[in-house]
């Protein structure tokens, strides 16, 4: 399979070098493939994916995988969310939804590395907490309503504390995170404060960043995650209560958009 024209595959074979041939064939020109091969693939992978996996093209993806300014936008209105399906409006019950909230937890440990900063002040990686409704409904299984986020960097001690209140804010089913040797720590942590479920620990299993973002990033693709409504007037103080509520949106719409899953970039809300 092609990976790129930075790839030596791309050079050897797709440049026109004298004594190369490149023999170019797509996934369901294949007939020892069983038939129902490509569509059961195709539904793991994104567009550029696809044209690479099945397509059997050279892509360069240019780093990008999430375009949230893109992702289509809910308005809650109190007991259903309201949205756009093509041209008609559906009307998603939150009792028909399954509230969660993932983590990926930091140390928050003091800065030492610059002996002008502030004292106290944290570096290092941060928290980052995530509130999302996902729909139960048969006929609209599996959409994602994102409610809340925080990005901050939290002192070690503080971390249970702070997901307590979240939890106490948003009252999620089920409480998820990475099962790394922090999370194991705040599991024992966390069970001194009632208002957190229990935890469960997604396992690693000592795959990448980009690769445990793979699911959620075919299905933002596929416009089955919804951020909240905001129009700038909304967020300039017509309702400033309701415009600092929704502040995450900017910062999340950021650092999703910048994701490549490269390491030490600021990539704790994707993880």
């Amino acid at each position: 399979t092609p990976k790129g024209k930075l790839h030596w595959t791309y050079k050897t074979f797709a440049t026109g070098q004298p004594d190369c041939e490149l023999i170019h064939a797509r996934s369901d020109e294949n007939p020892f493939l069983p038939h129902d091969f490509v569509a059961n693939v195709r539904k793991r992978y994104t567009a550029q994916q696809v044209k690479q996996e099945l397509g059997g093209a050279f892509i360069d993806s240019g780093g990008n995988h999430y375009f949230p300014d893109s992702w289509p936008r809910y308005v809650d209105c109190g007991d259903a969310y309201r949205v756009r399906q093509g041209d008609r409006w559906l009307h998603v019950r939150k009792a028909e939804c399954s509230r969660l909230l993932a983590l990926d937890w930091a140390m928050g440990k003091p800065k030492r590395d610059a002996p002008s900063v502030v004292p106290g002040e944290l570096g290092g990686d941060c928290t980052a907490f995530t509130v999302a409704d996902l729909t139960d409904d048969p006929d609209n299984r599996g959409l994602l309503f994102l409610l809340d986020c925080i990005n901050e960097r939290i002192p070690l001690g503080a971390n249970a504390p702070r997901l307590a209140e979240m939890c106490r804010r948003w009252n999620p089913v089920i409480v998820s995170g990475d099962d790394d040797n922090l999370s194991e720590t705040m599991m024992l942590e966390c069970r001194r404060y009632r208002d957190i479920p229990m935890v469960k620990c997604l396992a690693i299993r000592s795959r990448n960043k980009l690769t445990r973002s793979q699911a959620a990033i075919v299905r933002a693709e596929r416009g089955m995650v919804y951020l909240p409504e905001v129009t700038g007037t909304f967020l300039q103080g017509i309702d400033g209560a309701a415009g600092k509520r929704h502040g995450w949106v900017e910062p999340l719409c950021d650092q999703l958009a910048a994701f490549t899953g490269a390491d030490g970039e600021p990539d704790d809300i994707a993880d």
